[in-house]
C-alpha cells in the first residue's frame, strides 16, 4: 500500500543488467517483479530495434514499414505497460511515507529502467565502435544514479512521481 514502510527492496543496478545481458525472459521469471518487468522491456526493446532497422533497409516497400510500424506501436504498447508494472510496483512496495515538502524527482523508477535497458542494449551493440566507451560510461553512470535515488528514496530525501506515460499506443489489429 502507498506510503507503507518498505517490505521488499527493488533491485540494484547490477541486478538489472545481469537480467538485461541475459537477453531472455525466463533468466529472472519470478524472481523480483521489477526484475521481471525489466526482462521484459529488455526483450521488446530488441524486438523494436529489429523492427527499426528492418525499415531502414534498401528495397523496403512502404507496405512492409506499416506492417513494421504497427509492430512497433504493438511493442511501444507493451513497454508503457512494463514501465507502469515497475512504477506500480514502487509505489505499493518500495516508498516510504515522505513528506511533501521532500525534493521531487524529475522521473519515475519504470523510466529509468527503461532508459538503463536501452543505455545496455546501445553499449554492448557498440561494444567495438568508436563510441564504445562513450556508450558504456553513459550506461554505468545511469546505473550509478539509480542505485543513489533508490538510497534517498529509501531514506527519505526524495520522492517519487506518481505519473503515467501520456502517449497511448492503440492496439494494432
Amino acid at each position: 500500500m502507498p506510503g507503507s514502510a518498505l517490505v521488499l527492496a527493488p533491485p540494484n543496478s547490477r541486478s538489472l543488467l545481469e537480467v538485461i545481458a541475459a537477453g531472455e525472459l525466463a533468466s529472472s521469471a519470478g524472481a523480483h517483479p521489477v526484475l521481471d518487468a525489466c526482462a521484459r522491456l529488455a526483450a521488446g526493446h530488441r524486438l523494436q530495434w529489429d523492427a527499426e532497422d528492418r525499415c531502414r533497409l534498401a528495397g523496403t516497400s512502404t507496405d512492409q514499414v506499416g506492417v513494421a510500424k504497427k509492430r512497433i506501436d504493438q511493442l511501444n504498447a507493451t513497454r508503457v505497460a512494463n514501465i507502469n508494472a515497475i512504477d506500480d510496483w514502487i509505489v505499493q512496495h518500495a516508498t516510504p511515507p515522505v513528506a511533501a515538502e521532500v525534493p521531487l524527482h524529475t522521473e519515475t523508477v519504470g523510466s529509468i529502467v527503461d532508459r538503463l535497458v536501452i543505455a545496455d542494449l546501445r553499449a554492448r551493440q557498440a561494444a567495438g565502435a568508436d563510441t564504445g566507451p562513450h556508450a558504456r560510461r553513459q550506461r554505468d553512470e545511469l546505473a550509478g544514479a539509480y542505485d543513489t535515488l533508490l538510497a534517498e528514496v529509501s531514506a527519505s530525501r526524495r520522492r517519487l512521481p506518481d505519473w503515467r506515460i501520456l502517449k497511448q499506443y492503440a492496439a494494432a489489429s
